[in-house]
């Protein structure tokens, strides 16, 4: 089992479920020095200072080759990262983003971000974070 933090979609482990995976140990997990990018897709970009949300949950290798070569993220690469689970405690998680020079469309719409929104709020990560990506919304809307 390789532990995953996931930032998008895919932190919701009812999705993961519904597409056939078996995710293991839940967690609210933080990643410093990252920054959410929302485009025609979702990733992170290395900045200092900034904080992303998520998931930290466990897959068997065979299952997280499948999730990843669907067309949508394919072009996700693996990253080992530390994150921050509950009592301060640190965790080496694998994290799949895009290659940061990779130049990212912009959305078209806000659907994902709503979407990411919600199971933001579903599973219970921090209000600051979710008024950043509502922020986000906004910009998209605009």
């Amino acid at each position: 089992m390789t532990p995953v933090f996931f930032y998008g979609l895919f932190m919701d482990p009812d999705l993961l479920i519904k597409d056939g995976h078996h995710p293991g140990s839940f967690r609210i997990a933080q990643l410093k020095d990252y920054r959410l990018k929302l485009g025609s897709r979702a990733t992170l970009i290395p900045e200092p200072l900034c904080e992303t949300w998520g998931t930290i949950m466990e897959l068997p290798a065979h299952e997280l080759a499948r999730l990843y070569s669907a067309p949508s993220v394919c072009d996700y690469r693996s990253v080992l990262v530390k994150c921050v689970v509950e009592n301060d405690l640190e965790v080496e998680a694998d994290v799949y983003i895009l290659d940061p020079d990779e130049p990212l469309a912009p959305p078209k719409n806000a659907t994902y971000a709503k979407q990411l929104i919600a199971i933001c709020k579903k599973i219970g990560l921090p209000q600051s974070y979710k008024q950043e990506i509502e922020a986000l919304i906004k910009k998209i809307e605009e």
